[in-house]
């Protein structure tokens, strides 16, 4: 009995090596036969070859678009900032490149109030009051941009959602990587 154990055992590892069980199946092998993977915007997706048809693709391809549109709003932030003469920042902030402009604009017309109150020119009240549009200009350019990011964010979020259910009902599933 006890010689049939040690037998039994050089005679199992055999088998592995000559079978191959220590080799790691490659990656390519997790895709079943008659199955692709599908990447859809941030997604990729495990589906039938057979189940992806003209509305997947059009899912997808809209997924997609919606992505590169949230990934190409958000690479426009620039620097901004508002300097004084005196080298006093008031602001620096990430802006979207469309509204540096705007941005550029409020910050003048603030800056000609500020320095016009430290050459005497204008009283504390309109310093006060210059400032005061100056923060609001700033928020309601920063709700803007958050309006825009937003929007874009959902689309994305929609567009996402539609491939997905789409593909669920077809059989397939989400690849995790």
């Amino acid at each position: 009995m006890r010689l049939v154990i040690p037998v039994l055992c050089v005679a199992a590892l055999a088998v592995c090596a000559l079978e191959g069980c220590s080799r790691k199946p490659a990656a390519v092998a997790s895709v079943a036969e008659g199955e692709s993977q599908l990447p859809c915007g941030s997604k990729t997706y495990r589906v039938s070859t057979a189940a992806v048809d003209d509305e997947v693709r059009g899912a997808c391809q809209r997924a997609s678009q919606s992505e590169s549109a949230l990934q190409a709003y958000r690479a426009t932030m620039t620097r901004f900032t508002c300097q004084g003469s005196d080298g006093h920042v008031h602001s620096s902030i990430l802006v979207p490149h469309a509204q540096y402009d705007d941005y550029e604009r409020n910050c003048r017309q603030f800056l000609t109030t500020e320095d016009a109150f430290h050459n005497h020119t204008a009283d504390i009240g309109a310093h006060q009051a210059a400032l005061k549009e100056f923060i609001a200009a700033n928020n309601a350019l920063a709700k803007q941009h958050l309006d825009d990011d937003n929007a874009l964010f959902r689309q994305r979020q929609a567009d996402q959602a539609a491939v997905s259910t789409l593909i669920k009902s077809r059989g397939g599933s989400i690849e995790i990587k």
